[in-house]
């Protein structure tokens, strides 16, 4: 796995980019907390997908709106 992540193709890069892909290791040999960073992806993937409408992955809609309002939304949403 690369420690560099691709948000826009997360599979590019060995992360998931779905929650159907999502996995939490047993250990944490890796020092990544159950996974924590490995699949972040997911989140990070759907905010590339909010903010660049060329990324479409679905036949939904995926209500977009301004960088500001996705960064709000994606922080509060992280935040907790």
């Amino acid at each position: 796995m690369s420690q560099l992540r691709d948000l826009a193709h997360p599979a590019c890069s060995g992360n998931p980019s779905h929650m159907s892909e999502y996995r939490v290791s047993s250990g944490d040999a890796a020092g990544d907390h159950g996974s924590v960073h490995h699949i972040s992806t997911i989140v990070f993937h759907a905010v590339a997908v909010m903010v660049d409408p060329s990324l479409k992955v679905t036949t939904r809609t995926i209500p977009g709106g301004s960088t500001e309002e996705v960064a709000c939304l994606t922080y509060r949403a992280v935040e907790g």
